[in-house]
């Protein structure tokens, strides 16, 4: 998630441009009022967060088709509390939401105008969560929150028992961007793999997906080069594919990643590729044995000779947070977009 916690923090929002998301809303203040519509329009939109990947809602930022435009005049503390907003998403969602937070941004010199923040994890053990006011289920597609159909519903009840595997990439440093000077420069990537589910992974397949617009110039001894490429989302990919099985390798399990061996996936974008503003993609696909399908994406963007990747994007086929990448693919991304 995003760190928020200064008025600076969500002005390089605006500034940079950052598109609304799978797992990011902007709302205008007076969307956060305590009429009966203000109640259930914020009990829909955080269970349905809670209800695919989890994520942020920023009331005090005014957007238009998904784009941040300013900050706007604030709420008045006076009126609404953090502590109303967390009575309103408990007593309305059920079961009850747990873990949620809410940041509190002053906006001005006058005391009581704030923004909130409110971060939702994504929901686990007592998924889905139902709001009461309406008695509907909710998700997250995209930008909008969307009625659950009754077959993502009971998806969603079985979470718990079924593994759940992600792939997160990232720079060795673990910084949000690298210097990247020119096409000669190599630039490292590390994948991590993970278990969102208390159900642990036994046997799994990882496909490591890389633009074919990227030269691999090396990849971790551990991995199976494919010989043909592979097509997700309208994108050609390299593909890289590494097992995890039992009793060689130990399970994957919850709060845990684990990354290859070494060497790192050792990457150069070519010269007819080095431009500014270029955009590559990586992805993944695993699969759990037996459990889910999921896949993700990640974006290499080179901006002003710095490389930028953005935070993942988990797809999970068949479940709750199913998605078009159509529109993500003009997300703006900058160092607060990384935590």
């Amino acid at each position: 998630m995003l760190n928020l916690r200064t008025r600076d923090d969500l002005e390089r929002l605006v500034q940079e441009r950052l598109n609304e998301s799978l797992t990011l809303e902007y709302k205008g203040s007076p969307a956060l009022n305590r009429t009966n519509d203000g109640r259930s329009e914020l009990v829909k939109d955080v269970t349905a967060l809670a209800n695919a990947a989890g994520g942020q809602i920023i009331y005090g930022i005014r957007e238009r088709e998904g784009v941040p435009t300013g900050i706007d005049e604030g709420i008045d503390r006076a009126q609404i509390t953090p502590e109303w907003i967390e009575q309103v998403i408990g007593t309305n969602s059920s079961p009850r939401l747990q873990s949620l937070s809410i940041t509190e941004i002053g906006l001005s010199s006058e005391p009581n105008r704030v923004a909130y923040v409110i971060n939702v994890p994504q929901s686990e053990s007592f998924a889905p969560h139902q709001n009461s006011i309406d008695h509907k289920y909710y998700r997250r597609f995209e930008r909008r929150s969307v009625p659950m159909a009754d077959y993502e519903i009971r998806d969603a009840m079985l979470r718990n028992q079924k593994p759940v595997l992600q792939v997160e990439f990232k720079f060795p440093s673990e910084t949000g961007h690298i210097e990247l000077n020119n096409s000669e420069q190599l630039f490292a990537i590390r994948p991590w793999v993970m278990n969102h589910s208390p159900e642990p992974a036994l046997y799994s397949l990882f496909k490591i997906l890389i633009d074919t617009a990227v030269d691999v110039i090396e990849y971790p001894e551990d991995v199976e080069k494919r010989s043909d490429t592979m097509n997700l989302w309208g994108q050609e990919y390299q593909v890289y594919e590494k097992r995890f099985a039992v009793p060689k390798d130990f399970p994957l399990i919850k709060g845990l990643s684990a990354n290859f061996h070494r060497p790192d996936f050792q990457l150069r974008i070519p010269r007819r590729s080095f431009r500014d503003d270029a955009r590559f993609m990586l992805a993944y696909q695993a699969v759990a044995v037996p459990g889910t399908i999921t896949e993700g994406f990640q974006i290499l963007l080179l901006k002003d000779e710095k490389l930028y990747l953005t935070a993942n994007t988990m797809v999970t086929k068949g479940g709750v947070t199913v998605m078009s990448v159509a529109d993500e693919d003009g997300t703006e991304v900058n160092d607060a977009s990384l935590d």
